[in-house]
């Protein structure tokens, strides 16, 4: 649980441009009511470009989760096994090999957040079928045999130098 601590949406401005230190606040929450609460809310009506993950004391999991690849890109940079169950999309950490993807749970029509390790191996999960994982708590980490073939996972491995 605490290896998923802290998942947050990465801000994007018009130009498509990284916030500077000091740019974000936290978010207040929607909704009236007054005074400070827990949480909030957003509405999205596409999917994000990418994500900020923090507070993992597995250090290649710590940073920043994308560009977006879609359904499309994500044949060519993913193990097909994996590619082929994309829903919302999957976004490839920027330097560690890890990826957050949104996919198909295992024999099911349902689908949720995966956190892959740089070898494919699924080692976290949030169910739900929205735009954006959950935060913290409804994350859980994983004990099953991954979606992913040992061969298919070396394959994709080198080609994306995870």
């Amino acid at each position: 649980m605490r290896a998923a601590s802290a998942l947050l949406l990465l801000a994007s401005t018009a130009g498509q441009q990284m916030v500077a230190p000091g740019g974000m606040t936290p978010y207040s929450g929607g909704g009236g009511g007054g005074g400070p609460r827990f949480g909030g809310y957003v509405r999205l009506s596409e999917p994000v470009l990418g994500f900020f993950v923090t507070g993992s004391s597995i250090d290649p999991m710590n940073g920043v989760f994308g560009p977006r690849l879609d359904s499309a890109a994500a044949k060519s940079a993913l193990p097909p096994s994996l590619a082929s169950t994309v829903g919302h999309g999957a976004y490839p950490h920027s330097h560690s090999g890890w990826t957050l993807a949104h996919v198909q749970k295992p024999g099911g029509r349902d689908h949720e957040w995966v956190l892959f390790d740089a070898n494919f191996r699924e080692r976290f999960a949030c169910p739900g079928d929205s735009l954006i994982p959950s935060s913290g708590r409804r994350w859980s980490h994983l004990h099953r045999v991954s979606r992913v073939p040992p061969s298919e996972a070396e394959a994709a491995a080198a080609k994306t130098g995870g």
